[in-house]
């Protein structure tokens, strides 16, 4: 019997059981489609956290107070100079955020969080800008009341007039629009790149003087190797600067963003493996489901196959057959797998959750995977019928 002719009988024989086959299916389904999401959620994890650390650059750290540890410990402005002046630091930029009043044109949004920033932040930070310019250390100085916005909020406020020059509002104070940011999307710290409002820190229009405090500092070490020896380094600086006593906690996080983000990696390593974990047992299930019907699927036709035997029907021939009949019910549950998970797949990303993308190479791995079911699950009860005596099963059947 010709391949084609083993797959016309399997396809009759789960024509004529549809309900079971589909049943049957149902474990394969759910099974191949758990495969394909685990892909692609690893791969969408490990994009993400690539262009996130093409943002960052792979020797950026972040310094913040820790309150938790010594209450009321504050970073200064002066920090950020004297953390410049390290050896091991190529830059070095502060930053100081408040919860804010925004005025675009007619468009009001309280509790906008504004970031106070110095100029090089730009360069720490591996901002690039889409149109304009970003402001620069004589802009710092002068305290001038300039902006750069994110592209998004570009859009929400400004679309169809451009917004380089455009005016923005702060707590009531004008602010000229002379940049506005490329990219989109969450940062590894948590900002939201395309709603982003920068501003000179000392034009930072806040209600109460700080008297020089900031947020946090944005480092960038000279090397990417260079950064434990820079973490070193700032923590020293910083425990000698606010007089901290030897071996007690100082109070400040020196943060390796890149550390961050391989802590991402692990968590979408670890979520990858929590899938593939459902992936195998799914796969079990539908593969012992796939071994149970060709078990009652040989068992309705075992006289026949005991006839062909008694004729000169080779066990090969009959192993190919019943391996076909498994093969093909494993696929068409992998064909309906791929549709499920491309439907997954968008309504993920309509979510805004991930960027998940149904790559062709993973389509294909799910499919090997449901047709290595197909073969393995099916090969014990076909080749136990295909080395049974023609008598025997005569003897069985109706």
């Amino acid at each position: 019997m010709n391949i084609t002719l083993a797959i016309g009988e399997a396809a009759r024989s789960l024509a004529a059981h549809k309900v079971r086959s589909v049943l049957t299916m149902l474990g394969i389904v759910i099974g191949v489609a758990s495969v394909l999401l685990m892909l692609e959620v690893g791969d969408a994890v490990r994009r993400h956290v690539d262009v996130q650390l093409a943002q960052l650059g792979r020797h950026t750290l972040v310094v913040q107070a820790d309150p938790a540890h010594v209450p009321g410990r504050r970073l200064q402005l002066q920090d950020a100079s004297e953390i410049r002046a390290l050896p091991e630091v190529a830059e070095a930029a502060a930053v100081l955020q408040a919860r804010l009043t925004l005025h675009a044109g007619r468009d009001i949004r309280s509790d906008m969080t504004v970031f106070g920033v110095t100029a090089s932040v730009f360069a720490v930070r591996h901002w690039t800008l889409a149109e304009g310019r970003p402001f620069d250390r004589a802009d710092e100085r002068r305290a001038s009341r300039v902006a750069v916005i994110g592209a998004a909020l570009a859009e929400q406020h400004f679309a169809g007039r451009g917004a380089i020059g455009q005016v923005l509002r702060i707590e009531g104070q004008p602010f000229t629009v002379m940049g506005v940011l490329a990219g989109r999307g969450q940062t590894i710290d948590g900002a939201d790149l395309g709603q982003l409002v920068v501003v000179p820190l000392q034009a930072l229009p806040l209600a109460l003087p700080r008297q020089g405090m900031v947020h946090q500092i944005h480092v960038q070490a000279r090397s990417a190797t260079g950064v434990p020896g820079a973490q070193a380094a700032i923590t020293e600086l910083l425990h000698q600067r606010h007089r901290v006593p030897n071996h007690q906690p100082g109070g400040f996080q020196v943060m390796d963003l890149a550390a961050v983000a391989h802590a991402g990696t692990q968590l979408g390593q670890g979520i990858s493996i929590g899938l593939g974990a459902l992936a195998a047992v799914s796969l079990v299930v539908g593969g012992i489901g796939v071994m149970n019907i060709m078990l009652v699927s040989i068992e309705e036709q075992i006289r026949d196959i005991g006839v062909r035997m008694a004729i000169g029907a080779p066990p090969g021939q009959l192993l190919s057959q019943l391996l076909a009949e498994a093969l093909l019910l494993c696929l068409c549950g992998g064909v309906v797998a791929l549709l499920v998970a491309a439907a997954a797949t968008e309504a993920i990303n309509l979510a805004g959750l991930l960027e998940l993308r149904l790559h062709p190479a993973n389509a294909a791995a799910a499919l090997g995977c449901a047709a290595v079911v197909g073969l393995v699950f099916g090969w014990l009860p076909a080749r136990r019928t295909a080395n049974m005596q023609p008598v025997e099963c005569l003897r069985r059947g109706p």
